[in-house]
């Protein structure tokens, strides 16, 4: 069982720096559609959550993971606005959010799916 857990922390650990390192990489365009960058943040933001939670898997310390990526995912954006090549936005955040709360009843629906 705690091989399982620090595998999750590993895979967590390394998608928090791989996002990290995406974010502040320089891009071309806007995308193939609009809010495709909102989506991509939501995506990004369930996935994190669902990892995190495996990595952390004591419910009582989900309210400092969705805090803990809701700090990380300001950081992004703070960065972003001091990078000149990228530009800070608000609705991100609100992106990261939804992604936390998508991932966040993925993992109830799933987990009150196996206990019924």
């Amino acid at each position: 069982m705690q091989q399982v857990v620090i595998r999750w922390l590993w895979a967590f650990v390394s998608c928090l720096a791989l996002i990290m390192i995406v974010s502040l990489m320089p891009v071309n365009g806007t995308g193939w559609f609009p809010g495709q960058d909102k989506i991509m943040h939501a995506i990004s933001f369930a996935a994190l959550f669902l990892m995190g939670s495996q990595a952390f898997p004591r419910l009582a310390s989900w309210w400092r993971l969705h805090l803990g990526l809701l700090i990380y995912g300001a950081l992004i954006e703070w960065l972003q606005g001091k990078t000149g090549y990228r530009s800070m936005e608000a609705w991100d955040v609100v992106a990261d959010i939804s992604g936390l709360v998508l991932g966040n009843l993925t993992l109830v629906f799933f987990t009150k799916k196996r206990v019924d």
